[in-house]
């Protein structure tokens, strides 16, 4: 699923557990575990959602509860953050309303990757494997000769 940028410290402290989206039909089933992306075209994600509810609902029914499940403290600055991705806020609009919780990964060791020091599964996450100034650096040399030892 496709968040903005400023929804991912949300969602992966846990203040963000719904969101809504404007769709014609369904994109996700409750009970399917969705990657959670930043960018459309992007292999990289930076959590796994599981769907535990989908419901329609007028978009000027939300209550200060769902407003704080979507990550904010008032039902302004939700609204300012709607029209603000979807250019404007109609009250009368039916939205689907998803409801997810975090999934934690099991059995990845987290490490800090040694080309742009983000948490990854790898000593050299995919993206800077593949970046020859990573390969200057002489990190890939020396993950290759760890790699032969062994």
């Amino acid at each position: 699923m496709l968040f903005k940028q400023e929804h991912k410290k949300m969602i992966l402290n846990g203040t963000k557990t719904a969101t809504r989206r404007d769709w014609k039909k369904p994109m996700v089933k409750i009970g399917g575990i969705y990657k959670c992306k930043t960018k459309m075209f992007s292999k990289e994600y930076f959590a796994k959602i599981e769907v535990i509810k989908l419901f329609k609902d007028r978009l000027g029914n939300m209550t200060l509860e769902d407003c704080k499940k979507e990550g904010y403290d008032s039902q302004m600055k939700f609204r300012n953050i709607w029209s603000k991705i979807n250019r404007g806020f109609r009250e009368d609009l039916i939205v689907y309303v998803i409801e997810f919780k975090l999934k934690k990964e099991k059995n990845s060791k987290k490490h800090k990757c040694l080309g742009c020091g983000n948490p990854c599964s790898r000593q050299l996450c995919r993206k800077c494997y593949e970046n020859p100034k990573t390969k200057r650096k002489g990190q890939l040399g020396h993950l290759m000769s760890l790699k032969k030892k062994k």
